[in-house]
């Protein structure tokens, strides 16, 4: 493949080293918790998903980074496809994208990141979906490849600290918790940037689609002791995605909330963002 930086790319924003508290506190989880959803009725339900945010630790983020202003948008990703040719894991084993019907969970070759739902073509300007954790990995690595920078997806832990903003107030369960200028909840997915962008300048952190992560999935943090760039377990079978989709529940939409898929998971509600390292 002859090394030609295509259009559109990814255009960043840079995040700064810092300490910000991950995860939610004792008094947030219950506020989280009184936040039902019409799928998770039982209380204990809820709090039991919510106590994975926990327990509230110290971070530091020791060296700064530049983060993608969205996920990875449909264009972005076909000039990918385009220039790599590169087919899609869902594609090359011949399982194609899911999705949910009516609360059946269907898969299909018919359903794919050009045509993630039924009858339906995706526009350049919204986040590409029905991507796998390895797609995501792929696009990260040819992007680095063909920009000469080290690019992938963030840690959890980064991901968590740029969403909350400068001030490390903003989509916790602080002032512009529900904010709707700024917050995804919707009927489908909507274009990248269509609602208000947080303090560092990044779109869509909450709702619209959910974005993966690099780490393995954990129950919890292993301590509340202050640590620096976390990563997460260095096994399992799961893969963290965060900040909720257009689809979610209020109490998934916000910074702190944790939740996870295998690698192969695909759907409408799923797409990524990309890091890109500071060379010094």
């Amino acid at each position: 493949m002859e090394n030609k930086i295509p259009a559109p790319l990814p255009v960043f924003t840079p995040i700064p080293a810092g300490t910000f508290l991950q995860g939610a506190s004792p008094e947030d989880v219950e506020r989280a918790v009184d936040l039902r959803a019409s799928w998770m009725q039982e209380a204990s339900t809820r709090r039991q998903m919510m106590e994975k945010e926990t327990p509230q630790r110290e971070v530091t983020i020791t060296k700064g980074f530049d983060l993608a202003t969205t996920p990875v948008t449909v264009g972005q990703f076909r000039a990918f496809v385009e220039a790599a040719g590169y087919e899609t894991e869902s594609q090359h084993n011949n399982r194609g994208g899911a999705f949910y019907d009516k609360g059946t969970f269907r898969e299909s070759m018919d359903y794919t990141w050009e045509t993630p739902l039924p009858d339906y073509t995706a526009n350049d300007l919204e986040p590409v979906t029905q991507v796998t954790y390895n797609d995501a990995w792929a696009y990260c690595k040819w992007l680095g490849a063909v920009t000469n920078s080290v690019c992938r997806l963030p840690t959890e832990a980064e991901w968590e600290y740029a969403s909350l903003g400068k001030d490390r107030e903003g989509y916790g369960m602080g002032a512009d918790f529900l904010d709707p200028i700024a917050i995804h909840s919707a009927q489908d997915v909507e274009n990248a940037a269509s609602r208000r962008a947080n303090q560092y300048g990044l779109f869509d952190m909450l709702g619209n689609v959910w974005e993966w992560c690099s780490d393995y999935a954990s129950e919890g943090w292993e301590t509340a002791e202050p640590v620096m760039d976390p990563k997460g377990p260095t096994i399992g079978g799961a893969r963290i995605r965060r900040g909720g989709s257009f689809s979610s529940p209020l109490n998934q939409l916000r910074s702190s909330y944790r939740k996870w898929s295998p690698p192969i998971y695909r759907g409408r509600i799923v797409g990524f963002r990309v890091l890109r390292e500071k060379t010094s």
